[in-house]
């Protein structure tokens, strides 16, 4: 699933610093390969002074991960909470739906088209939160609950997101993505700004996510003949974590304090999944979000969205 870089000379270590800059007048710092299998390129930069005099933090948009189940009849409702949440908060509100092996709610139905199991989606459920025991659950800016926890049940989610619709932290983040439709690569560039001195370390995961797969889905007794619709479209459903499975790859992480003004472009080219159900790119959007890794604190710092464009 990741690509690995191998065999980069001198020579194209100096040329990529022409390929990825941060933005026009900024002060260029030079890239940084970074040799792992999820691998990236970086351009490290600091805005100009007058950049810096002008520069704001961009208003909190807040990560919801959904945990979810196409043989949960609960989920549906759940789902459609969360639509309605994000169409009342438009652009503020970046949805991954994750469905999991080893929870019999998120097994496909007899008679289903498309498998929506991940296994990067799984690693997240169990390595992130901790294992999810019922469908339908999720997290909100993997905030701590007051027992610790970062999962609830979606009774809470929607005063969780106004709250985190208040939060402003110190870095902003922007997404650039395409792909080659004959070749079922993307490119993917995520720009993380400080906006505010940081000492912290923190991490960035980019995620592909798929609407407008069509396949059976259970609901309540009644709803449906048999229990199931099978014409249910689903949205955001996570098709593969481009960046480190679980938790992202360092931003950063050997810089002390992080200055205002400082900022790193990186640079992902993804193999798009072409086994079944292969990803249809021009449904896809890209979402990345940056956390922090401060113990068991991992916290959102910000989020975005991009479409996957051809």
């Amino acid at each position: 699933m990741k690509k690995i870089l191998f065999a980069i000379s001198f020579g194209v270590i100096l040329s990529s610093s022409l390929l990825f800059t941060g933005c026009n007048g900024c002060k260029e710092i030079g890239p940084n390969i970074n040799l792992t299998p999820a691998a990236y390129v970086d351009s490290f930069y600091t805005l100009t002074s007058s950049q810096i005099t002008s520069l704001t933090t961009d208003a909190h948009n807040v990560l919801v991960e959904e945990f979810t189940g196409q043989t949960c009849s609960n989920c549906p409702s759940a789902h459609t909470t969360l639509e309605g949440i994000s169409a009342a908060n438009k652009g503020r509100i970046n949805i991954i739906g994750l469905y999991l092996f080893g929870i019999p709610q998120a097994n496909p139905p007899a008679g289903y088209t498309y498998d929506l199991r991940d296994s990067d989606a799984t690693q997240i459920g169990n390595k992130v939160y901790g294992g999810v025991a019922a469908l339908p659950s999720g997290g909100v800016d993997r905030m701590q609950t007051s027992t610790g926890a970062i999962i609830t049940d979606r009774s809470t989610w929607a005063d969780n997101i106004s709250t985190q619709l208040t939060k402003t932290d110190s870095v902003n983040l922007t997404l650039q993505s395409s792909y080659n439709a004959t070749t079922m690569m993307a490119k993917i560039s995520a720009t993380v700004t400080y906006t505010n001195p940081m000492s912290a370390k923190q991490n960035l995961t980019v995620v592909i996510v798929e609407d407008s797969m069509v396949d059976l889905q259970e609901f309540p007794p009644g709803a449906y003949p048999g229990g199931f619709d099978p014409n249910y479209i689903f949205t955001n459903v996570c098709r593969g974590i481009v960046s480190a499975v679980p938790f992202g790859d360092p931003v950063l992480d050997t810089v002390a304090v992080k200055a205002k003004g400082r900022a790193v472009k990186r640079t992902f080219n993804y193999k798009l999944k072409t086994t079944i159900p292969a990803i249809k790119p021009a449904h896809c959007r890209v979402i990345a979000f940056i956390n922090s890794t401060s113990g068991t604190d991992l916290h959102i710092l910000q989020s975005a969205q991009t479409k996957l464009t051809p």
